[in-house]
């Protein structure tokens, strides 16, 4: 049953449906007991001899971020993705016919926690003397900040004239935070706007903010919770993993072990506590 979820998850990433398959095909016919280690061998290997740039770094996203977020494990394949991802992302958009815009790396201060990787897209035309607005994009669980699904948002957006800043959560993606702690959720996205605030090239007073899964829980928890939300002008979400969802995923043999290391617990009934 997992794999045609796995198959349709390498598809919204924007894979050609051939190699998806073709990685369907080859995991199902291995029948590999941990499926996460054949899962992330599979697409690394793809990955090696991929000639497309952007099809490269979205199997290389796949092999190191979906399933093992933030593991050592990973940490080569994440090293290598970095190192191709602003020009695969460029070309991306020039294959939609538009123009690449400015991708800055940046680490974002976070009192008492490791500096936040994030990267700041900013359209063209973005300068001291012409701020910007800005979407922050959050990203959902197992995933980064590099997440396929939200880069046909984060086009839009910057077409019409709009800065995205995409960071990766604790615990995920470059992010050696050793554990995501929901009660530092609100704290998290604080520091992001607060790092926005202070960047001249960005209007701090149309700062939106949009989360999927995981992050539409995050925006909506601060939304609820926090005056930082005073700081925001429009709030969006896609999917938010409510209280039901991590109950369901608690009891689930194969994601349980993989939610226990994300959030740092070591039992089932501790995760869904969390």
């Amino acid at each position: 049953m997992l794999l045609p979820k796995l198959y349709a998850l390498a598809v919204a990433s924007g894979i050609h449906r051939a190699t998806a398959k073709k990685i369907a095909d080859r995991l199902a016919a291995e029948s590999a007991a941990d499926l996460s280690a054949a899962w992330t061998a599979a697409w690394a290997e793809q990955a090696e001899h991929e000639q497309d740039l952007t099809q490269k770094a979205r199997q290389l996203y796949l092999a190191a971020t979906y399933w093992t977020p933030g593991g050592p494990e990973t940490g080569p394949l994440r090293a290598r993705l970095r190192e191709i991802y602003p020009e695969a992302h460029r070309a991306d958009y020039q294959k939609q016919g538009r123009a690449p815009p400015r991708i800055e790396a940046k680490e974002i201060p976070f009192a008492g926690f490791p500096p936040i990787p994030a990267d700041l897209i900013l359209p063209e035309k973005a300068s001291a003397a012409e701020p910007v607005p800005v979407v922050l994009l959050l990203h959902s669980l197992f995933n980064a900040k590099e997440q396929p699904y939200l880069d046909f948002l984060e086009m839009a957006l910057v077409r019409r004239g709009i800065a995205v800043l995409r960071a990766d959560l604790p615990r995920h993606g470059d992010n050696p935070d050793p554990v995501l702690d929901p009660s530092h959720d609100n704290a998290y996205v604080r520091a992001v706007l607060s790092f926005l605030e202070g960047n001249p090239e960005i209007d701090s007073s149309r700062m939106g903010v949009f989360g999927f899964s995981y992050g539409g829980t995050m925006a909506l928890r601060i939304l609820a919770e926090d005056p930082a939300a005073q700081k925001i002008a429009a709030v969006a979400v896609m999917n938010p993993a409510l209280s039901h969802t991590f109950m369901t995923a608690a009891q689930n043999p194969v994601l349980a072990p993989h939610l226990m290391r994300l959030f740092g617990t070591t039992t089932e009934e501790d995760l869904a506590a969390k």
